[in-house]
């Protein structure tokens, strides 16, 4: 990534620290974008913000699970409260925050909890935190869109349509294992008649 970032960059220099890519100015002149014919700082060139935006080069890994229950689509964003230590500072949480920006819940992360602990946080779905630290100072967030079920009366089930697999996410699904064991299964015709159209 960040070769592929310094092949496209003036001004400035992609280089991996820490496992994190970090672009760092390598003049205090601003630099000629070449698609807006015009002279711009080195981050504004790639996009980025002009502000100062940094985030934790030992952050906690983060794991979501469940099934979400909710009635509409959504997006929450996960962000700390405060700086700390995953499952060592004493006090520390982190807020859930949904797209209106209202706090939907307060993780307990802090001195007591286990890394890699799955909390509840809202309609299903779950999340723990590995080791490491998370900032609210160097503004340390991650965001997650919800998808509520198009089919919350269970229709499709019923009708026997969009059944042909089993699992609820992308390590579990997986073809339903009578129909892999026998393609005969499936059919496109009402009456299993080779070329009939019927339905």
């Amino acid at each position: 990534m960040a070769a592929a970032i310094n092949s496209q960059l003036t001004g400035a220099t992609a280089s991996v620290v820490n496992g994190a890519v970090t672009i760092a100015s390598n003049t205090s002149a601003r630099v000629v974008d070449p698609a807006h014919r015009r002279r711009r700082r080195p981050n504004a060139v790639l996009g980025f913000s002009t502000a100062l935006d940094q985030g934790s080069a030992s952050s906690a890994g983060v794991m979501i699970s469940g099934t979400y229950t909710g009635a509409a689509n959504d997006k929450w964003t996960f962000k700390p409260d405060s700086d700390g230590i995953i499952g060592v500072t004493p006090g520390l949480t982190a807020g859930v925050f949904d797209s209106q920006r209202n706090r939907i819940a307060t993780l307990q992360i802090g001195e007591g909890y286990a890394p890699g602990t799955a909390l509840d946080v809202k309609d299903g779905v779950q999340v723990s935190f590995g080791p490491g630290s998370v900032s609210q100072t160097s503004n340390d967030q991650f965001s997650l869109d919800v998808v509520a079920d198009s089919d919350s009366s269970d229709v499709l089930v019923a009708l026997g349509l969009n059944t042909f697999f089993t699992g609820d996410s992308a390590s579990t699904i997986e073809v339903r294992p009578d129909l892999a064991k026998d393609p005969s299964l499936l059919s496109s015709s009402l009456t299993g008649a080779p070329g009939d159209p019927g339905t």
